[in-house]
């Protein structure tokens, strides 16, 4: 997915969101699209949501469970997250 877009597109959060409402919408019109679910979590976890991009990689897994790049981002997302619970702790 990074290869898809340009650094500049990944690091300005207004680009960021823009796109993440674009792709919520598709989302919403094809619900059982993984690679759409995947992309939507990978921007959520490039905006710094990792909750949001935990569920939506979950959801892309399930529907495409022997997808390596799915279970690949899930695992990064799902580290990270545990290091920020036990950063708050």
């Amino acid at each position: 997915l990074a290869l898809l877009l340009s650094d500049r597109e990944l690091s300005d959060p207004k680009s960021l969101g823009d796109r993440i409402v674009k792709t919520r919408r598709e989302v919403t019109n094809k619900t059982a699209d993984a690679f759409l679910r995947f992309k939507l979590g990978s921007y959520l976890y490039r905006l710094g949501d990792l909750e949001g991009a935990a569920a939506e990689l979950s959801t892309a897994l399930n529907l495409n469970a022997s997808s390596a790049a799915i279970r690949a981002q899930l695992g990064k997302v799902l580290e990270l997250c545990n290091q920020h619970m036990d950063a708050l702790a």
